[in-house]
C-alpha cells in the first residue's frame, strides 16, 4: 500500500470505543516507538534515527483515529528531545485511545471493518503486493510478540534456572496458540524449521517407523514438491513404493480413484489442504475416512489453508498436518507439524529429545513466539469475518479483468471450492510472464518455471490437463491481509493496459 493511502477509520458502531484488535494495534505502535528511543542499544538505530522513526510512528497512531486534537497535538512540534519524544507518545496514545473515530472518515478497505491492521511498512512506496500465497510479510504485531525473545529472554527452554522459565512458558504458550487456530491439543504441536521438514518428519518418520520392507505411499499430481521429492527420496533410498493419484480439470483427487489405490501395504496418504497455485481445496475429511478404512495413516500439507480458512483437525480426520509460519505472516524459518496422539514416527532430527523426540535440537523460542502470535491472529480474523472480506476483493479483480477484457479470460480451477484469496486466470494471447514483466505496478506470480530463459508450463496446470499454450498463459494473483479494494482497481488497470502490448508483440 503506498504511503498516501492508509486506511481512514470509518466511524465506530452504536456500541462506541475502539475493538480491541485496534486498541492493540496502536498499543504496539506505541511500544515500538517508545523503545527505539529507550532503548537505542537494543535496536540498531542511533538516538536521532529513532527519533525519526518515533516520528513516524506518532504520526501513523494520529491517523489511526482522525481526531482533529491528535493532529494538532503533534503538528509543528518536530523536532523534539528523545525524552520529550517518548512522553509525547505516551500522551498522543493515551488521547487516541480515549477517542473515537472522527465522523464521516473514509473507508479505504471497502467493508465497513474497524478492527484492521496499520499500514505495512514494507508495503509502502512499491508495486501492489499479490503474491501472498509466495509468503506473506511479517505481521508488525508478530514481530513485536518475538522481540523480547530476541534481546531479554535468551534463556535455554530446558534449563532449570530462572533464565530458563520465561522462554519454557513463552513456547509452551506458542504451542498452545498454534494447537487452537487448528481445533487441537498442544501436545500434539511439533515445531519445526520449514513446512519441508514437517512434511519430511510426517512422510519419512512414518515409513520408517511402520517396520515394512516395502511400504507404500499415496500421494497426488498436484502437491507442493516437499511431499513429492520425499516420496521420491524414500522410493529410492529405503525401497518404498509410491503411486501418484491423477486430478480432475480443477485440480482435485477423486476419492474412488484413492480407495482404487489403497492396499494392504498402505502406510501414508498425503494430499494437501488447499493447492498453492490455483486455491483448489481437496475433499480431505472423505479421502482420510478411505485411508483410515485401510487402516493407513493420513498426512495433510496445510500450509496454503492454514489461517485462511477454518480448519479443524478432528472434523478433517487427519493423523498429520503441517503449518507454515511465513504463509500466515510470521518470519520465515518456523513451522510446525501436528501428530495426532498414538501416532509413531522416526525422528527426524536426533539428539537430546526436545519436540517430544522427533526434532531434537533448543527450540528457538522467538520463531516459536511469532508462529503463535501469527495463530493467534488469524483464529481472530477467521472468527471476524475476515475470509470474506478477501473473497469479495478476489471477486471484484475477477470481475474487473473479465470485463476489460471480455471472452478472454479463464478461471484456472474450481470457481467454488477453492481459498478466498486466490485467483489463478489465463488471458487468450498472452504468456504469463510476459504480462507481468509489462505490468511493473504489480508483484505477482505465474507457477511457470523458468530454466536459462526457457519457461515451461506450470506442472500443476499441466496436471489439470492444460495444454502448453493456456498453462503458460496463467497469472496467479494471491491476496491477503493488507489487500485493499484500491489495490484491487489498480491491479486491474495495470493488467488490462498490459495485454495489447503483449498480445500484440504475439503476432
Amino acid at each position: 500500500m503506498k504511503s498516501d493511502q492508509r486506511p481512514r477509520v470509518p466511524p465506530d458502531p452504536p456500541t462506541g470505543g475502539f475493538t480491541a484488535r485496534r486498541h492493540e494495534t496502536v498499543r504496539i505502535h506505541c511500544r515500538l516507538a517508545c523503545e527505539d528511543v529507550a532503548r537505542p542499544a537494543v535496536l540498531p538505530f542511533k538516538v536521532a534515527e529513532a527519533a525519526d522513526r518515533s516520528r513516524e510512528l506518532v504520526e501513523r497512531i494520529g491517523e489511526l483515529s482522525e481526531a482533529p486534537e491528535a493532529v494538532e497535538s503533534r503538528r509543528g512540534r518536530w523536532p523534539l528531545r528523545p525524552q520529550d519524544t517518548v512522553r509525547r507518545i505516551g500522551r498522543l496514545a493515551t488521547g487516541v485511545l480515549q477517542r473515537r473515530p472522527a465522523r464521516g472518515a473514509r473507508d479505504r478497505w471497502g467493508d465497513g471493518m474497524t478492527h484492521l491492521p496499520a499500514p505495512h511498512p514494507g508495503l509502502a512506496d512499491g508495486p501492489v503486493y499479490l503474491d501472498y500465497n509466495a509468503t506473506t510479510p511479517v505481521d508488525p504485531r508478530v514481530a513485536a510478540a518475538m522481540l523480547p525473545h530476541l534481546t531479554r529472554f535468551f534463556g535455554n527452554p530446558s534449563s532449570g534456572h530462572p533464565y530458563g522459565a520465561r522462554p519454557r512458558t513463552a513456547l509452551a504458550q506458542a504451542r498452545a496458540q498454534v494447537a487452537a487456530l487448528i481445533g487441537a491439543r498442544p501436545e500434539g504441536i511439533v515445531f519445526t524449521a520449514s513446512g519441508s521438514e514437517a512434511d519430511l518428519l510426517a512422510l519419512r518418520g512414518a515409513v520408517l517407523a511402520c517396520g515394512n520392507r516395502r511400504p507404500h505411499l499415496v500421494t497426488q499430481a498436484t502437491e507442493h514438491p516437499a511431499v513429492l521429492a520425499s516420496c521420491r527420496a524414500l522410493e529410492r533410498l529405503h525401497g518404498a513404493r509410491v503411486t501418484v493419484l491423477p486430478v480432475d480439470g480443477e485440480g482435485l483427487v477423486d476419492p474412488g480413484a484413492l480407495s482404487d489405490a489403497l492396499g494392504p501395504d498402505t502406510v501414508l496418504v498425503s494430499v494437501m489442504a488447499a493447492n498453492n497455485e490455483t486455491g483448489a481445496l481437496q475433499p480431505i475429511p472423505e479421502l482420510a475416512a478411505r485411508t483410515h478404512a485401510h487402516g493407513a495413516l493420513f498426512h495433510c500439507d496445510a500450509a496454503q489453508a492454514a489461517g485462511r480458512i477454518p480448519l479443524d483437525v478432528i472434523g478433517l480426520g487427519v493423523d498429520l498436518l503441517t503449518v507454515v509460519g511465513h504463509k500466515m505472516y510470521a518470519p520465515k524459518g518456523i513451522a510446525a507439524l501436528w501428530v495426532r496422539d498414538g501416532v509413531r514416527l522416526e525422528p527426524v532430527v536426533y539428539g537430546g529429545g526436545q519436540e517430544r523426540g522427533l526434532r531434537s535440537g533448543t527450540e528457538n523460542t522467538a520463531l516459536a513466539v511469532a508462529l503463535g502470535a501469527a495463530a493467534q491472529l488469524a483464529a481472530d480474523e477467521l472468527s471476524d469475518g475476515a475470509p470474506s472480506r478477501i473473497r469479495a476483493l478476489r471477486d471484484e479483480l475477477h470481475a474487473h479483468l473479465a470485463d476489460a477484457l471480455p471472452g478472454r479470460v479463464h478461471l484456472n480451477g474450481p470457481d467454488l471450492r477453492r481459498l478466498p484469496n486466490t485467483l489463478n486466470v489465463g488471458i487468450d494471447g498472452t504468456r504469463g510472464h510476459e504480462v507481468l514483466r509489462a505490468a511493473p505496478g504489480i508483484a505477482a506470480a505465474t507457477g511457470s518455471a523458468c530454466h536459462s530463459g526457457t519457461h515451461t508450463p506450470s506442472p500443476v496446470l499441466t496436471a489439470m490437463g492444460q495444454d502448453p499454450d493456456r498453462a503458460l498463459g496463467a497469472l496467479r494473483l494471491t491476496l491477503g491481509r493488507w489487500s485493499t479494494a484500491q489495490d484491487v482497481a489498480t491491479a486491474a488497470r495495470v493488467l488490462v493496459r498490459a495485454v495489447p502490448a503483449v498480445a500484440g508483440s504475439r503476432r
